[in-house]
């Protein structure tokens, strides 16, 4: 693994809303065998920090009433970090997308906000108070580490020129797989894929979707359901890529897990 910075304009942090936190927190902590640790919020209530490899990856909360408590369901969201989330506010606004909270401070950690793209996917910015022009450390395919984001929609030309837009990201054709694919990078970074959803889908909203790495799929779908969880889509093969599960936690919060194709 090298040790590397990902640029702003990408994915830099995870963050689980649940509607149940000490559930949630014994699932994760069985499961990829996270390091949770408890971080008492101003104002009351605790916000456990998630890290691999002794670097912080995400956070996770309680739903409350306030926040719309049981009409919210859980949920994961990622964060892009940016540089000015007001600025990326105002553009997105201009773009067609939709703002759902935000922006706001964070004390003594930065500033967010909480986006909808204009086909409806959440996706969250991060502004650090400490700025600087990288985001976080990229732990690659660490095990437990976030590894992919994935975009689904109903419009993937309409989402690639709205991202391209806002973020500065291209948007790559990738050849050769089983279905259109687009990749969305900085420079030679990849940022993450986009691919768009048919009549398959059914009722299933556009979304982003997280991966975690994990050392053995089945292994880790089949603890899933010892641990009270569920298994959405079973162990499958991407060629050339891995193989991937999507699981719901026992709260409801919906990620991919996923075993990379070793290079």
């Amino acid at each position: 693994m090298t040790d590397a910075i990902k640029p702003l304009g990408s994915f830099g942090w995870n963050e689980l809303g649940t509607q149940d936190l000490a559930a949630a927190r014994k699932f994760y902590d069985a499961l990829l065998n996270w390091n949770i640790r408890s971080s008492p919020m101003e104002g009351g209530g605790d916000y456990p920090h998630i890290s691999v490899d002794g670097h912080d990856i995400g956070g996770m909360y309680q739903i409350t009433e306030e926040m719309g408590g049981a009409n919210v369901p859980s949920h994961w969201l990622g964060y892009v970090a940016v540089s000015d989330a007001d600025a990326i506010v105002a553009r997105a606004k201009e773009l067609g997308g939709s703002l759902m909270m935000g922006p706001m401070d964070i004390p003594n950690t930065g500033r967010i906000a909480v986006l909808k793209d204009p086909q409806g996917a959440a996706f969250a910015l991060f502004q650090s108070s400490m700025g600087g022009d990288k985001a976080t450390r990229d732990l690659q395919g660490a095990p437990g580490n976030f590894c992919w984001f994935e975009l689904a929609t109903k419009d993937a030309k309409a989402a690639a020129a709205f991202y391209s837009e806002l973020l500065g990201w291209t948007a790559e054709a990738m050849e050769g797989g089983p279905f259109p694919y687009t990749l969305f990078k900085l420079g030679d970074y990849q940022v993450g894929g986009m691919l768009e959803m048919n009549e398959q889908w059914g009722e299933v909203p556009p979304h982003w979707m997280s991966y975690i790495s994990v050392p053995d799929c089945d292994q880790s779908a089949a603890k899933v359901k010892e641990l009270g969880g569920q298994v959405c889509v079973p162990p499958t093969d991407i060629p050339t890529v891995g193989r991937f599960s999507v699981i719901n936690d026992p709260t409801g919060g919906t990620i991919s897990l996923i075993t990379l194709a070793e290079a």
